[in-house]
C-alpha cells in the first residue's frame, strides 16, 4: 500500500518533467522564429504593422506570415532587413522539422551566416528569388529532399557547384552573376533557368566557353585597339542620300515636260479652226478715245486675230475697232461693254469684254459656234467674236436701250 503512492509521485514528475520540456521546446522554436523576422524587419518587428515581438508570430498571425514547425512563409511586404537562416536552420528542433522556406519578393540582403541554409536538411521546397541576396550558392547537396530551388533575380555570383540536378523538379539561378562553365549534370534543365548571367557559358547556353578560356590562358595579351568612330557618312547613307536626289530629279523633270505639252497644246489650240482672219493694224496712234487707250493696252497686235461668225462683220479689221469712237456703257462682274461706232461700215456695235475667263482659246472658238448655232428671238447672234491668249472680245449689233 505504501508504494502505490511512490509509482503515482513518480509519473506525475515524469509527466511534469516532459511538459516541461515541450513547453521549453515550443519556447526554443518561438525565439528562434522571432530572432529571425526580426533580422527581416532590421531588428524592429515593432515598425511593421501587425507585427509584435512579445507574441509568437506563427499563433498570433503576423501580417503577411504563415508559419509553423514545418512551414515558414513570408509574403511580398518589402522587407528589406537581412535573411539569416542560421537561427532556423542551427536549431535542432527547426532544422529536422522545417520543409518550406517562402521569402521571395522582397528585398533582403544576406549575412554572412547564409551558408547555414545547408543545415535545414529536411527542406523540400526553398523560394528566395526576387531580392538582393548577394553570396555564392550554398551547399545544396546536404538537403537531400530539396526539389524545387528558386534563387532567380538576386546578386549570386561564383560559379555552379556540381550537384545531382536530376531530383530537381524546378532550378532557376537566372538573373544573377553567376560565371564559369555549367556543370555537365545541369545541361539538360531549360536555358531558362540559366538566362542573363553574363559571365556564364556552355550548355544549354549558347555562350560558348571558349573564348573566356581563350581570355583566361592568354591573361597578358594586349587589349584589342579601341573602335575609331567614323564620323563620315556610310556607303549606305551615301546611296540612301542618291536615291533621293535622284528621286527629286525624275520629279522635277516629269513636271516641266507635263508643263511643256500643256503649253504646245494651248497655242495649237489658238492657231487651229480660223474661219476668217484679218491682219490687224501695226501700231495704234496716239489719242485714242475711252475703249481704245482703257482695254487695247494687253492686245498684241501682232498676233491677234478676229474671227467673224456672220457675214455683216467682214472686212472689219481689229484696228479699225479700236480707233472708231467708244462709249463705256457699263461693267458687270464679267467685263466691260462698250458702244463701238464703226463710221467706215456705217455700223454701231456694242463690244463686250470679257475678263477672267481661264479657258483657251480653242475652247472659246468653240463656245462661239455653239452660241451662233442658237436660234431665238431673245437671243441677240454675235457679229464677230476675238480671242488671244491675253484678251477675249465678243461683238454685237448695239441695240437701244
Amino acid at each position: 500500500m505504501k508504494q502505490f503512492p511512490l509509482a503515482v509521485t513518480f509519473l506525475l514528475l515524469l509527466l511534469l518533467l516532459l511538459l516541461q520540456l515541450a513547453k521549453s521546446e515550443e519556447n526554443l522554436v518561438r525565439d528562434s522564429l522571432l530572432d529571425f523576422f526580426s533580422k527581416l524587419s532590421n531588428n524592429n518587428n515593432n515598425t511593421i504593422s501587425g507585427w509584435n515581438s512579445t507574441s509568437d508570430p506563427c499563433t498570433a498571425k503576423w501580417r503577411g506570415v504563415t508559419c509553423d514547425k514545418h512551414l515558414l512563409h513570408v509574403q511580398k511586404i518589402n522587407l528589406a532587413g537581412v535573411f539569416d537562416p542560421r537561427t532556423l536552420c542551427l536549431s535542432q528542433s527547426l532544422s529536422h522539422s522545417l520543409s518550406i522556406i517562402i521569402v521571395a519578393g522582397n528585398s533582403l540582403r544576406s549575412s554572412q551566416n547564409f551558408p547555414a541554409i545547408s543545415n535545414c536538411s529536411a527542406l523540400t521546397y526553398l523560394d528566395i528569388s526576387s531580392n538582393n541576396i548577394s553570396a555564392s550558392l550554398p551547399d545544396l547537396s546536404r538537403m537531400n529532399a530539396l526539389t524545387p530551388f528558386l534563387a532567380q533575380q538576386n546578386n549570386f555570383s561564383g560559379e555552379i557547384p556540381d550537384l545531382d540536378f536530376t531530383r530537381f523538379r524546378v532550378f532557376n539561378v537566372s538573373h544573377n552573376r553567376l560565371s564559369g562553365l555549367i556543370p555537365v549534370g545541369a545541361r539538360g534543365l531549360p536555358p531558362g533557368s540559366f538566362l542573363d548571367n553574363p559571365e556564364l557559358c556552355g550548355p544549354p547556353l549558347t555562350e560558348n566557353c571558349s573564348s573566356a578560356a581563350a581570355a583566361e590562358s592568354a591573361p597578358n595579351a594586349p587589349p584589342p585597339p579601341p573602335q575609331v568612330k567614323n564620323e563620315g557618312l556610310t556607303n549606305k547613307q551615301i546611296l540612301v542620300y542618291m536615291g533621293y536626289v535622284a528621286i527629286a530629279f525624275v520629279a522635277v523633270l516629269l513636271v516641266l515636260i507635263w508643263l511643256r505639252k500643256k503649253a504646245k497644246k494651248s497655242r495649237q489650240g489658238e492657231d487651229a479652226g480660223v474661219e476668217s482672219v484679218i491682219k490687224p493694224a501695226a501700231e495704234v496712234k496716239e489719242g485714242r478715245n475711252e475703249y481704245s487707250s482703257a482695254e487695247s493696252g494687253q492686245m498684241s497686235a501682232s498676233a491677234s486675230l478676229m474671227v467673224v461668225v456672220s457675214g455683216e462683220g467682214n472686212g472689219m479689221r481689229f484696228d479699225g475697232l479700236l480707233k472708231a469712237p467708244a462709249e463705256l456703257l457699263g461693267r458687270g462682274s464679267h467685263g466691260s461693254v462698250y458702244k463701238v461706232v464703226c463710221e467706215d461700215h456705217g455700223m454701231v456695235l456694242a463690244v463686250k469684254r470679257i475678263k477672267d475667263w481661264q479657258i483657251s482659246s480653242g475652247e472659246f472658238r468653240q463656245r462661239m459656234k455653239r452660241l451662233n448655232q442658237v436660234k431665238h428671238t431673245h437671243v441677240m447672234p454675235a457679229v464677230a467674236y476675238y480671242s488671244s491668249g491675253q484678251e477675249k472680245l465678243i461683238v454685237y449689233e448695239f441695240q437701244q436701250n
